[in-house]
């Protein structure tokens, strides 16, 4: 989903701005796709969205090791 792609650039950039005092605008956070050229901007809550996204990026991490692989799969 796009929206969520410019909604982590938008959180990413909030959290690690390339400037110290520099603010990301949500305006400006958008995702550009090359088979379509349809620009897709930030949604509404883009931080509510990039925590959940962390959250959810955690709680694989932390389950990471106890999954096994699928048969025949190739590492």
């Amino acid at each position: 989903m796009p929206q969520f792609q410019a909604a982590f650039m938008f959180g990413y950039f909030s959290n690690f701005p390339f400037i110290e005092e520099a603010k990301p605008e949500a305006e400006l956070c958008f995702v550009l796709c090359a088979n379509t050229g349809e620009t897709h901007h930030t949604p509404s809550k883009p931080i509510y969205k990039f925590n959940e996204m962390k959250a959810v990026c955690s709680d694989i991490a932390e389950k990471w090791d106890n999954i096994s692989p699928p048969k025949n799969a190739v590492f």
